[in-house]
């Protein structure tokens, strides 16, 4: 990518339809990790969904929920899934971080040198962009951030289901034997081609024909 167009036609040139809806998607990715987090919460302050989001949507501090999140795990498990939490807690607070990047940050039109146009977003002060200035979030980190959240937001309610002795009890024995052996592990992503949440690859959609003899 080389310099964003002229600040003045950054409004008119990055309101397109197809990256303000992978904007607006992400957002929302994050938006379900939030959910996730708050049953989490709930489940470990022992206290109802609606009583739970009460107080979980209050804490606007990104950093104060996580350390109240971790306080939480340790007093109901004790250290038990310190390598698979703190490990989830670092992703969690690089998508934090990048959320708020989203959120904020301006969509600006790149033109690369054979003319090839492509938004990204850039920091607030477009005035100042200079060869400090971060790189810009393009369409690729925006999917790689919506599939990040989606599999935060999966592991956080299978491991709230694990966790919880009720829930725990309605589900397959092997299947919580396997999850909780993957919560005793730190977590990776992304996720190794054995994790039962790897993306699988998708089969093609009609087989091609047969070579002739």
């Amino acid at each position: 990518m080389t310099d964003p167009i002229d600040p003045q036609q950054v409004s008119n040139d990055a309101d397109q339809d197809e990256f303000s809806a992978l904007r607006g998607k992400a957002i929302q990715a994050y938006a379900t990790v939030e959910q996730s987090l708050c049953r989490l919460f709930a489940s470990w302050s022992g206290t109802t969904l609606d009583v739970a989001g009460i107080i979980f949507f209050k804490i606007v501090s990104a950093s104060a929920l996580h350390a109240i999140l971790d306080k939480l795990l340790r007093k109901k498990h004790g250290a038990i899934y310190s390598l698979f939490w703190n490990s989830y807690l670092q992703i969690l607070r690089q998508i934090s971080e990048m959320r708020n990047q989203i959120v904020h940050w301006n969509a600006a039109t790149f033109v690369g040198d054979n003319g090839f146009k492509e938004v990204g977003l850039i920091p607030p002060n477009v005035w100042d962009h200079g060869p400090n200035t971060p790189p810009p979030i393009t369409t690729a980190e925006l999917l790689d951030f919506e599939a990040k959240c989606d599999f935060l937001a999966c592991l956080a309610n299978i491991f709230g289901f694990v966790t919880n002795l009720q829930t725990a009890a309605k589900m397959d024995v092997m299947n919580v034997q396997t999850w909780h052996g993957i919560f005793l592990q730190p977590v990776t992503y992304p996720p190794p081609s054995t994790h039962p949440l790897c993306p699988k690859p998708q089969a093609p959609e009609s087989q091609p024909p047969p070579s002739p003899a």
